[in-house]
């Protein structure tokens, strides 16, 4: 039985449920400073130790340390939990800054143990369903791409802890997803980016921060992707999405999911099914990541290789929006 810690009980909450569903896991100790957070969880899991400070749960005997607080308590947590040998189930983004990424990848390479992260988008069956009919060439040849992550949750943004931090990324909070998304389903990586961004959307709440960014990806073929995180629009919470091929184009957004086959206006465009958002699929990022470690092989549909090629590319749009300068992408 894999003996598991979960820190930060926002989305972590989820993360705790799924792994105490694991017949092969036991959720031994839960962490928050918020106890109402805490009551909840602990109310369903009712047998685990609670702490509310981190430390002290990474102090534990644990197999899995499960990182899900504010995002620049990540890496000094992964780090510590790496060093006592537990494997590493962080929420995006794993860490703020290239250095600290490479001394996570440097750490995991030493203990050999395993990491992964929520880039959950992969679990929707209907993206599962865009990306076989892109790998197996049923769209013709790929030209261009877009994800748009219209997060509209500006009151988030509104005096919460990601605009009481030194440096916040809309790029690593938001569009990390859209990024890794179009990635997966197109399945090769970009090679350069340019980005802008700005903070006009959050002007009204006084986010310090910019909660706009658009990022540019050019791919070696040639291919491009555009990808955005909107964290101050007027709009629900939504994935948009694009993918133009010379036979095919998919389109995902709020109006429905459509394949367009036809360059005539008379023609019907077909329903490209359901399947979005699914969340109650989500459970697999975690148990293809349990299946890694009991098998002691590589088996989560989001690889630690897939964690680091996803930010190496976030760090080059952050790259970008800071020197105003096409980036090219660092693979760490």
């Amino acid at each position: 039985m894999l003996k598991v810690g979960v820190i930060g009980l926002g989305v972590g909450e989820a993360h705790a449920y799924n792994f105490a569903a694991d017949e092969r896991c036991e959720v031994i100790a839960l962490c928050d400073f918020d106890s109402e957070k805490m009551d909840k969880v602990a109310g369903k899991i009712p047998d685990a130790a609670l702490f509310t400070d981190a430390d002290k749960l990474l102090d534990l005997d644990l197999d899995i340390a499960v990182v899900a607080g504010f995002d620049d308590s990540h890496h000094a947590q992964i780090m510590k939990a790496l060093g006592r040998g537990m494997h590493i189930f962080a929420e995006k983004p794993m860490c703020l800054f290239e250095k600290e990424a490479i001394e996570i990848r440097k750490k995991v390479a030493e203990t050999g143990k395993f990491i992964s992260s929520n880039l959950c988008l992969r679990t929707a069956p209907l993206f599962t369903s865009a990306r076989e009919a892109v790998q197996s060439g049923k769209m013709g040849d790929i030209f261009h791409m877009e994800g748009d992550y219209l997060w509209g949750r500006l009151h988030k943004l509104d005096g919460g802890w990601r605009s009481k931090m030194d440096f916040y990324s809309i790029t690593y909070g938001a569009a990390v997803h859209m990024i890794d998304l179009l990635m997966w389903i197109y399945g090769k990586k970009p090679v350069e980016v340019f980005a802008y961004g700005n903070n006009i959307g959050g002007r009204a709440v006084k986010f310090p921060f910019d909660d706009f960014s658009v990022a540019l990806l050019k791919f070696e073929d040639g291919v491009t992707a555009k990808v955005t995180a909107n964290g101050g629009c007027a709009h629900p919470h939504f994935h948009k999405v694009e993918i133009m091929g010379t036979d095919a184009t998919f389109s995902h957004t709020p109006l429905g999911s459509k394949w367009t086959q036809s360059r005539d206006y008379n023609d019907t465009p077909r329903d490209a099914g359901d399947g979005y958002p699914a969340r109650e699929e989500r459970w697999k990022v975690i148990s293809t990541f349990v299946d890694s470690i009991t098998n002691n092989k590589e088996m989560s549909l989001i690889s630690g290789n897939d964690v680091f090629d996803t930010m190496s590319v976030c760090f080059a749009v952050e790259r970008s929006l800071q020197s105003g300068k096409a980036e090219t992408v660092k693979y760490l």
